[in-house]
């Protein structure tokens, strides 16, 4: 894989470059765009270039998937929904290009897409351009969930690449923190609410702010339970958990860090259970460390905020919204206004149950009948409103397909990596649909297949690889 071999100090110029370019990024006008349509080219180029030989496609897809969120919270002009296209695009080209493909995708994924588009014959929108929108933002997110799944499914990686891989997800939410960081308002500025802030999420929507950052936990403590460095060392690699755990906690929005913590607690789980390590003691004591730092982080800007943080994750709200025109302080539903959205949803389902609405319809929709024209926040509900029957048969795969893996599963490493990464990608749209890619790239990464390669692991990958407790569950299984 490109970039496999990189040494600590290249590993370290380029945490602090992306470190840089998110400073640079909120100054200069205009640079997003050239970093954008410059990073593409050129790795659009390499990629037909070398026919995927050193996976490049994998980097790029990683990549401008973790930097989607910079473009839109700095205004870039770019296409809204081109990083899936990007996404789709590359997956297409470097597996056209690959001569031989050793693993094809079960029919499932390519059945759960394709259930979704009889539906279109069901549109009914003003004009040409409110079509393509509204087809593009709803379907542009299951298409780049069965790429994703193609590209990545039951490809071999080492674990030098995997950390390579891991490296080029996390540079991107580098550029994200500092962007927040320099957008923050002064403390004695901001007004905490029991609500999502946008202040603290770079002016950008705190949900998928959360979602991303979240992601970013997940993937360092994935380096964490295979015992892998993925930034310069092991010091280094907790501190970046910790800014990502904190950048997702301070915006108020829940369901990055619920979805995070769901999948870190799952994983754990795995690695329990599954793993034949003989170190499990000092894990689980690493990991109530861990759990200890992270409440003291919480409690800590909770005092900061007056308690109103911690109300927010307890639901506790004084929106009049919620408690019918009360300014007293009440347990509220925890769900933003997302319940009722789902009601509504499975409403428009009874009435339209075989085809459902058409996709991009159920807003408009339950305008009609509920006088309630917000846009969906849950891709479930989303599915069986604007797709019927076929919509649900679609969600039964969707989860179904990662459960049936994880049992038929062997080895820990694929269960670890199919119960954190699918877990964390149907969790998340739960509370965030599918408006960014990383829903759809994430599920495609769960069915990724690490291998032992004895040859090929360069410095500093040297340096941790014979006591990696992946190595040792390796040694005890045979792997296919």
């Amino acid at each position: 894989m490109i970039f496999e071999n990189l040494t600590k100090i290249q590993i370290a110029i380029l945490l602090l470059f992306h470190l840089l370019l998110g400073i640079a990024f909120n100054l200069v006008s205009g640079l997003v765009e050239v970093w954008y349509y410059g990073l593409l080219g050129i790795g659009i180029s390499v990629l037909i270039g070398n026919q995927n030989k050193t996976e490049i496609a994998a980097i790029i897809i990683s990549y401008f998937t973790c930097m989607e969120i910079v473009f839109r919270m700095t205004g870039a002009n770019v296409p809204w929904e081109g990083v899936k296209y990007i996404l789709v695009f590359v997956s297409f080209i470097s597996i056209a290009s690959e001569k031989v493909r050793k693993s094809q995708l079960p029919n499932q994924i390519f059945i759960y897409f394709f259930l979704l588009l009889p539906s279109l014959l069901l549109c009914d929108f003003v004009d040409f351009k409110s079509a393509r929108n509204n087809i593009s933002f709803n379907l542009s997110g299951p298409l780049s969930l069965l790429m994703s799944s193609y590209y990545f499914y039951q490809r071999k990686y080492s674990l030098a690449q995997l950390r390579t891989l891991f490296l080029f997800i996390v540079l991107p939410l580098i550029t994200t923190c500092a962007i927040i960081a320099l957008r923050a308002p002064t403390l004695n500025e901001i007004k905490f609410q029991d609500a999502a802030n946008f202040e603290l999420s770079g002016g950008y929507g705190p949900n998928q702010v959360s979602s991303l950052l979240g992601f970013g936990v997940v993937v360092m403590m994935t380096g964490y339970f295979l015992n892998m460095v993925i930034t310069v060392n092991n010091i280094l690699d907790r501190i970046i958990t910790f800014i990502f755990l904190f950048f997702c906690i301070i915006n108020f929005s829940r369901g990055g860090i619920f979805t995070a913590i769901t999948s870190v607690v799952l994983g754990s789980i795995v690695w329990i259970v599954y793993s034949k390590s003989n170190k499990k003691n000092t894990f689980i004591f690493n990991l109530v460390l861990v759990t200890l730092i992270s409440v003291f982080i919480f409690n800590y800007f909770d005092n900061i905020t007056g308690n109103t943080l911690s109300k927010r994750y307890a639901g506790t709200t004084s929106s009049k919204e919620e408690n019918k025109g009360s300014e007293n302080e009440n347990f509220g539903s925890g769900f933003s206004g997302r319940e009722d959205i789902v009601q509504e949803d499975f409403e428009v389902f009874k009435r339209y149950p075989i085809l459902g609405v058409g996709p991009g319809m159920s807003a408009a929709v339950r305008y009609k009948l509920f006088d309630d024209g917000k846009p969906p926040h849950t891709e479930f509900s989303r599915l069986i409103s604007e797709h019927g029957m076929l919509g649900l048969i679609s969600l039964f795969i969707l989860i179904y397909f990662p459960i049936l893996s994880f049992i038929k599963s062997k080895e820990f490493h694929k269960k670890l990596f199919l119960i954190m990464f699918s877990s964390f990608s149907i969790i998340c749209s739960f509370h965030a649909a599918m408006r960014i890619s990383m829903m759809g790239f994430v599920y495609g990464i769960a069915f990724i297949n690490l291998v032992k390669k004895r040859d090929d692991l360069a410095d500093p990958v040297k340096e941790y690889k014979e006591k990696s407790m992946i190595w040792e569950q390796f040694e005890q299984e045979s792997l296919s």
